[in-house]
């Protein structure tokens, strides 16, 4: 009875994803913010300084360098790529028309838990919620969130300058690709089984 119902909810409609928002610019969310805009993807940067902000266009910068020299970008996907991406300090702004977020702040509970809240209170209804943990349990976040349904773990691992990206539900899993553009990034989703 409980796969059944899993089976049921493991059904989301089909949502057509166009504008990613990454919360917390450090080296985890920066690379996966590029590579979502090398992908196709409208990619807005949030955090809470200007000086973040310039430290993750830096790091784009020598990323996209790196990528270049190794053959696995052009040019002219480069050119592509930049003009999908925006930064801001303003959350309301990030949020406003995001389809997935992925957060990568600072690993501590309390930070996490406050921005939780505020991106719960602020993201539209559609939004995919997504949290790039490493040793918190996903668990914690969900329900802070206000949608533990729609809230998953993200993770990404770089394997000869190829970002892989997996997403680990808590409790169900369903695997969905974003896109043919996109294919290493799947989704495993999380739906709670009562």
């Amino acid at each position: 009875m409980l796969q059944q119902n899993a089976v049921r909810r493991l059904n989301p409609p089909f949502m057509q994803i166009k504008n990613i928002t990454i919360i917390g610019t450090g080296n985890l969310g920066t690379r996966i913010g590029l590579q979502a805009a090398i992908s196709g993807y409208q990619v807005i940067f949030y955090d809470i300084t200007d000086a973040a902000l310039e430290k993750a266009k830096s790091v784009i910068d020598k990323v996209i360098g790196q990528l270049i020299k190794a053959g696995t970008l052009t040019n002219e996907q480069k050119q592509a790529a930049l003009p999908r991406i925006s930064y801001t300090t303003d959350l309301k702004i990030a949020l406003a028309d995001c389809d997935l977020i992925s957060e990568s702040v600072t690993e501590e509970l309390s930070i996490k838990e406050k921005v939780w809240k505020q991106i719960g209170d602020l993201a539209p209804t559609k939004t995919i919620f997504t949290t790039n943990t490493s040793y918190l349990l996903p668990s914690q976040l969900a329900t802070i969130s206000g949608r533990p349904e729609k809230f998953c773990a993200f993770h990404y691992f770089i394997r000869q300058i190829q970002l892989l990206i997996r997403c680990i539900a808590l409790l169900c899993y369903y695997q969905f690709s974003l896109s043919n553009s996109f294919p290493n990034l799947l989704f495993l989703f999380q739906y709670y089984c009562h």
